[in-house]
């Protein structure tokens, strides 16, 4: 796999993971590796983030919860 199919493949996985049904199939640059490495980054330090947000209770969030521990997050304050 050559290191645009690569980073394809990242760019895909992202999608995939977002439940968005497209596939990448464009030219790769270095601007394009560039962005793919800011989101890798931005995904990171907010899953390092979300790691200290306590679990709902029962696995599944409730609006209430998502106000409570992620709406300051969300609003901006």
């Amino acid at each position: 796999m050559s290191q645009q199919e690569d980073i394809r493949s990242v760019i895909n996985g992202i999608y995939d993971v977002a439940g968005i049904k497209y596939q990448y199939s464009g030219l790769v640059t270095e601007k394009t590796a560039a962005v793919v490495g800011d989101i890798v980054e931005n995904i990171r330090s907010c899953s390092s983030s979300m790691s200290w947000v306590p679990r709902p209770t029962g696995g599944k969030a409730t609006i209430s919860w998502v106000i409570r521990n992620l709406g300051g997050v969300l609003s901006g304050s």
